[in-house]
């Protein structure tokens, strides 16, 4: 972001973080770690341990109900101990200690089922669940969750919204995760019942019709560097036509009321960013006509259009469904949804229905229709790409015969971008040919060695790994402009790297040898993943566009997990504990700003969490000393 004054968004919400950690039977889902006096009077409660009373009541010189339960321990409503102050932030101080022996995470995963945990025999009809499969390849790892989670007889590991089924006893690569319905649905958006017929809210937007060369400047300077679905002679027809504007003038498809509508919802962040933009008027959350965009009918609205617009599609409904898809899935709770992939492949199959696979280099249409249609067909395929891989699904690029012929090229790639090319700099086009580039190659890879008969000395493992490298090597090269989103980019080179060592991992099947193999390998890599978080790239305001970043927080979640539980000595293992400090501060300082890596923040304590709890639990002598 340059050095203009950012405005401050309205209704930007500020996130409270506070210690507490959620546990399974609590009454009200928290346990307090304040006294009952601190409570009372709503101040802050310290106890550094030096005393057996918090500082307040030390100096009030009152009885603290921390003691008691410090003495005693408290008891959950299924009778196991809860240790109040074993907080995730404390779990990681003790897992930091130099001094400390070492404790080898990995005999976790030996720890009986404790009996409170048994869940009786389920059938395959669960009742209120929606079940999804993942694979090797998605943000469940299920090698981990295969080799380090607890299952019980039914081969089930139970939390209190959502369960895993492993599948594979022998193959370590496929779990169901299982969700309760009313917890999906909460992630999604809910379809309402409109309080009027469907025309009648889509001849409100026609009241944006003055502010579309406003919203279209926005999504030019910050949106189309990173989709680029709109073509040049549509964009400079609205500039043109701005100067002397009356309500009369007509816009082209920007003049579509879901073109419109949509476009308004997406550039409404901007209007707070760039203060070049004046907003007079723009600010419509104050009054009533317009007032459902910002609520649950917008969705309604929206989805309804897009199913009247399918029977007969247009190049306009496939662009309405690539910015509703971005709306709806960049959001800051959960995984992936059932209904974001199938809205997905929705956009796929009309992409083939309007011939979008197609070499049109040949066809007699006009240029600025053959460059769109081209950048329409990379955009849903980089899309298609990234977010099906966190779901272990088929992408459009492996079920494409002719998208093998088709591996981008600069010279081509600067040729399909020279109707917008006056917006950005070369260096933005060749940043989208890179980001291309790395999803091509990442679809090959999962293509040839992920199939089942790759073994561990496969050279084209080594292969790989060289092009994900130079390629890291060369994007980090380019002078990028603030609009760029170089972060969710460069961690798609993350990805591809995590899923060769999760390939090794898998085909190695000893952990001390992988750890021998991989360890140092890993270490780097998450490095590499730090510089990319801490670097300047990542402070600018669009430097996480691509909703599918969300994913990639959660396989370095899945890679610091493994490292946690692979380091076979003590400076492995604070060298792993300090790289997870490292990440969660980044993570809580960035929360607040960017709503897509709160999920990761809170996964991430969750699991130091749990496992201080479990070695709380084992009947370990020293540990036992250690931390009782």
């Amino acid at each position: 972001m340059d050095s203009r004054t950012k405005r401050k968004v309205p209704g930007e919400s500020v996130i409270q973080f506070c210690n507490n950690i959620s546990r399974h039977g609590s009454k009200g889902g928290r346990v307090s770690t304040s006294c009952k006096s601190c409570s009372r009077s709503k101040k802050k409660c310290i106890f550094d341990g030096t005393g057996d009373k918090c500082q307040l009541c030390a100096a009030r010189g009152i009885e603290c109900s921390l003691k008691r339960s410090r003495e005693t321990g408290s008891r959950s409503e299924s009778g196991s101990v809860v240790l109040p102050g074993t907080l995730d932030q404390e779990w990681l101080t003790v897992f930091l200690n130099e001094d400390t022996p070492f404790y080898n995470l990995n005999v976790l995963n030996t720890t009986p089922q404790s009996p409170e945990h048994r869940y009786v025999t389920r059938s395959l009809g669960y009742e209120g669940f929606s079940g999804m499969l993942y694979g090797i390849l998605g943000e469940y790892d299920p090698l981990l969750r295969d080799k380090f989670f607890q299952y019980d007889d039914n081969d089930e590991c139970c939390f209190h919204e959502k369960f895993f089924r492993r599948i594979e006893k022998n193959g370590f690569s496929h779990i169901f995760a299982y969700k309760k319905y009313d917890v999906a649905e909460r992630e999604d958006f809910r379809l309402c019942h409109l309080s009027h017929g469907l025309d009648f809210y889509l001849n409100k937007v026609s009241n944006l019709h003055g502010y579309i060369p406003a919203l279209v400047t926005l999504y030019v300077k910050f949106i189309l560097p990173s989709l680029p679905i709109f073509d040049g002679t549509s964009i400079n027809s609205v500039f043109s036509a701005s100067a002397g504007a009356e309500e009369s003038v007509d816009y082209g498809e920007f003049s579509d009321p879901l073109i419109l509508l949509l476009l308004y919802r997406l550039t409404y962040r901007w209007f707070y960013y760039d203060t070049t933009i004046p907003i007079k008027g723009m600010d419509i959350m104050k009054g009533d006509d317009l007032q459902f965009i910002f609520g649950e009918e917008f969705f309604s609205v929206v989805w309804n259009q897009i199913n009247r617009e399918l029977i007969a599609p247009t190049i306009t409904t496939l662009k309405s469904m690539i910015l509703f898809y971005h709306i709806i899935s960049f959001k800051g709770t959960g995984y992936r949804t059932p209904f974001e992939s199938n809205l997905l492949s929705s956009i796929v199959n009309t992409s083939y229905i309007m011939g979008l696979h197609l070499d049109c280099s040949g066809w007699n249409v006009p240029k600025d229709e053959k460059n769109l249609r081209k950048r329409l067909w990379w955009t849903i395929l980089v899309l298609d790409i990234w977010n099906k891989l966190a779901n272990s699904l088929p992408t459009l690029a492996m079920n494409n015969s002719m998208f093998e012929c088709n591996e981008p090229t600069s010279s081509v790639w600067f040729d399909m971008f020279d109707d917008i090319d006056d917006f950005f700099p070369e260096s933005t086009i060749y940043s989208f040919y890179l980001f291309s580039k790395i999803s091509y190659t990442t679809s090959k890879m999962v293509k040839t060695l992920f199939g089942g008969k790759t073994t561990i000395d496969d050279p084209e493992i080594q292969d790989f790994d060289d092009i994900f490298d130079m390629w890291l090597e060369e994007y980090s090269s380019l002078s990028l402009e603030a609009s760029v989103p170089y972060s969710s980019v460069a961690l798609c080179y993350a990805v591809a790297k995590i899923l060769i060592f999760r390939l090794k991992f898998k085909l190695i099947a000893n952990d001390m040898e992988y750890n021998r193999l991989c360890f140092n390998g890993l270490i780097n890599l998450f490095g590499k993943v730090m510089e990319i978080l801490e670097g300047p790239s990542s402070s600018g305001v669009n430097c996480f566009w691509y909703n599918f970043s969300r994913s990639h927080f959660f396989y370095l979640r899945d890679v610091l997990l493994l490292l946690m539980v692979i380091s076979s000595d003590k400076p492995q293992s604070l060298m792993v504990f300090r790289l997870v400090r490292r990440f969660k501060e980044w993570l809580a300082n960035n929360a607040r700003t960017l709503k897509i890596v709160l999920p990761a923040l809170v996964r991430i304590n969750i699991t130091i969490s749990s496992l201080g709890k479990q070695v709380k639990r084992l009947k370990d002598e020293q540990a036992s000393k250690l931390y009782n």
